[in-house]
């Protein structure tokens, strides 16, 4: 058993699929015992190709499955045998002392599952400039171990935890790390962010219509698929109260609204209604400084809430073993 499993999920990466590796490796100086694993989910790309020139191991999975990024990471579970598992995004650059200082932390830590550190965004902006969000969850040197409820998909795990827990549903579209840490958690070890340089990840920027639109149709707002899954494990009410609060905010403003205009009508008071709706409007847009982002933040949350409602009617839960095991290795 390696003291350490590198699990690396991606698909159609190739832009990046190097530069997480050569980082991957960098980091794993300071370690003398690892293994090295990419989960590719049926990359059109020249992602494979690109990994192969690596001394890894190369799973992918198959077109014909349910694709998610929990699903990488569950298949990457089964193959791994490492005392600690760090999960990689393909589209990240490791610190390189991240590997070394999440085991070391776990290592002295017995009472923690997991470990995250600090997180730096590039946004990129159209495919014209990169916009870099550094220490996204604001972490301060005067709270070096900050507990946390959920640890993103970039994070290291005691083996020890999950086999107790159990790993990833392969079966989420989304929420799946905080899913997976509801379990942890509920198993008696804790979740931290320490002060430690962990990573630099890509993304397009969450508040822009086009984002919305592919995020809706990548079923990245079926938060009701997982609140569903939450519900046969006995952490429905806690997923709900800690990840589906914009759901409910929405629904309460849509109804107050609603109640508001019934009662504007049968009073004949509309037009205190209609007030009361442009000061609001006008509060959010000063805070926000531009119309367009408060229309933009009324599109994700509608978005996400008819998403999240559609997908907890239509959702069957499955047995996490009635995932396949198949997989194709490539290397």
């Amino acid at each position: 058993m390696p003291e350490l499993s590198v699990i690396i999920i991606g698909r159609n990466e190739a832009a990046c699929i190097r530069e997480c590796l050569q980082s991957v490796f960098a980091a794993l100086d300071r370690m003398d015992d690892y293994e090295v694993i990419y989960v590719d989910s049926a990359s059109e790309d020249d992602t494979v190709k690109i990994a192969s020139q690596f001394p890894i191991r190369i799973l992918r999975l198959k077109r014909t499955w349910k694709l998610t990024p929990a699903a990488g990471r569950f298949i990457g579970y089964q193959h791994a045998s490492g005392r600690f598992l760090s999960f990689v995004d393909g589209d990240t650059i490791l610190h390189e002392d991240w590997l070394a200082e999440s085991c070391a932390f776990l290592r002295d830590n017995s009472e923690y599952g997991g470990v995250a550190g600090i997180l730096d965004f590039c946004l990129a902006d159209g495919g014209e400039s990169t916009i870099v969000r550094q220490n996204h969850y604001e972490q301060t040197e005067a709270n070096e171990v900050q507990a946390a409820a959920s640890l993103g998909g970039i994070a290291t795990y005691r083996r020890e935890a999950m086999e107790v827990a159990g790993t990833f549903n392969p079966f989420l579209p989304t929420g799946e790390e905080s899913e997976v840490a509801l379990r942890i958690r509920r198993a008696g070890y804790k979740l931290a962010r320490i002060y430690t340089p962990m990573c630099r990840t890509h993304t397009l920027p969450p508040e822009s219509i086009r984002e919305i639109m592919r995020r809706s149709r990548s079923h990245l707002y079926d938060y009701g698929t997982t609140l569903r899954y939450c519900l046969t494990n006995g952490c429905g009410l806690r997923f709900s109260i800690e990840q589906m609060w914009f759901v409910y905010t929405f629904v309460g403003a849509v109804l107050a609204f609603a109640v508001a205009l019934a009662v504007g009508l049968l009073t004949g008071t509309t037009w205190l209604l209609g007030v009361a709706a442009a000061a609001a409007v006008l509060f959010v847009a000063i805070k926000r400084r531009h119309p367009k982002h408060l229309l933009i933040s009324v599109l994700k949350r509608s978005m996400m809430t008819y998403h999240s409602i559609l997908s907890f009617i239509r959702t069957k839960p499955l047995p996490i073993e009635a995932y396949p095991r198949d997989v194709v290795v490539v290397k």
